[in-house]
């Protein structure tokens, strides 16, 4: 049981580390005019 929260901790930290990083290549991309070339 404790292996199983430990296992869903790391994988909701890692989720949230993903989206602060991809949340901050987008706003980089948009504020510096190729978000639209990249995607």
């Amino acid at each position: 049981m404790s292996t199983r929260s430990r296992d869903y901790d790391l994988e909701v930290e890692a989720g949230e580390v993903l989206s602060g990083v991809c949340r901050a290549v987008c706003d980089r991309a948009v504020g510096s005019g190729i978000g639209m070339e990249l995607w």
